[in-house]
């Protein structure tokens, strides 16, 4: 009712054409969805109706190519297969990928379509663990270990493996924590002899002698790998040009430290864009600016 009346009462109005020929509309336009409180004008309908079917439209095919890559990546079969002998399944598999993946994908473009981590079954994981010890055991221990396996699939094991589909749910990576927090924070070891903390600007050539120089060309060059982190100007690593890899760590790579705790270290990252970095230099720290004035400074200008 409401929409045959106020059709008549714009078809009354002297501008009525004059709208129809700007806007390129019918006498049949329907305002049932849009109450003349709201909008009054045909042209503001017009606009705000082809916003939101744009806005349908492009999360609608945003949605479905998410989950057809969720799918197409959940395809492990080629991984057995080389690369001359492939099946058929695994070449239309393969046109599918590159079809779909699109060109020039941005850092984390792969990350939403990655399949979650497969969790084994209890007796498989059971069964690759008694292969694998099988060589360094003698007969009597072979035994005592199967036998341990075999209560363990059949009390514990139950309970666990449920905590372990719980957990799948709600994270894409079951085992990042615990591996975090129990492998790599866990240990007492030195860092500096166990873990990858330096880097060197060079390995066969030396450019420059001068230890400033070429300490601020190295600085300059991990700002700009930096920078394109940040805007994630860094394509994704991609193997066989078809499967993309996990990039989240890299959201870390810069601003996160390691702090020390006496049982358990913790990690601390700050996702602001750093300003400065510190230099440590016989014993004394010292903070060098890196950024002024809206702008990263080169290396000359690090070198000063």
């Amino acid at each position: 009712m409401l929409n045959a009346w106020f059709g008549c009462e714009l078809w009354g109005s002297p501008k009525f054409g004059e709208l129809l020929e700007k806007v390129s509309l019918t006498p049949s336009f329907s305002f049932a969805f849009f109450p003349r409180h709201l909008i009054s004008d045909m042209v503001r309908c017009h606009m705000v109706a082809s916003l939101l079917y744009s806005l349908f439209l492009w999360i609608s095919g945003a949605l479905i190519k998410r989950y057809t890559l969720l799918f197409l990546y959940s395809y492990t079969q080629w991984i057995y297969e080389v690369h001359s002998g492939q099946s058929w399944k695994t070449k239309i598999w393969a046109v599918l990928v590159k079809l779909c993946k699109g060109k020039h994908p941005r850092l984390y473009s792969f990350q939403g379509a990655l399949p979650r981590l497969p969790l084994p079954s209890v007796s498989d994981t059971i069964r690759r663990y008694l292969l694998s010890v099988e060589p360094l055991l003698d007969e009597n221990q072979m035994q005592r270990t199967k036998k341990l396996a075999q209560d363990f699939e059949t009390n514990e094991a139950v309970k666990l493996q449920r905590y372990l589909r719980l957990k799948r749910l709600w994270a894409s990576n079951y085992v990042t924590d615990w591996w975090e927090e129990y492998v790599y924070l866990n240990g007492r070891s030195p860092l500096v002899a166990h873990s990858n903390i330096y880097g060197l600007d060079t390995l066969m050539r030396h450019p420059t002698n001068l230890q400033a120089a070429r300490a601020a060309q190295c600085i300059s060059s991990l700002i700009n790998y930096m920078f394109q982190l940040i805007t994630e100007g860094l394509e994704p690593v991609i193997v066989n040009d078809m499967v993309p890899l996990c990039m989240i760590q890299y959201e870390r790579t810069f601003t996160t430290t390691r702090i020390p705790g006496i049982q358990v270290d913790t990690l601390w990252h700050d996702p602001t864009t750093p300003h400065h970095i510190v230099v440590l230099h016989r014993g004394r720290y010292f903070k060098v600016l890196i950024h002024n004035d809206n702008r990263w400074l080169d290396a000359r200008e690090i070198e000063r």
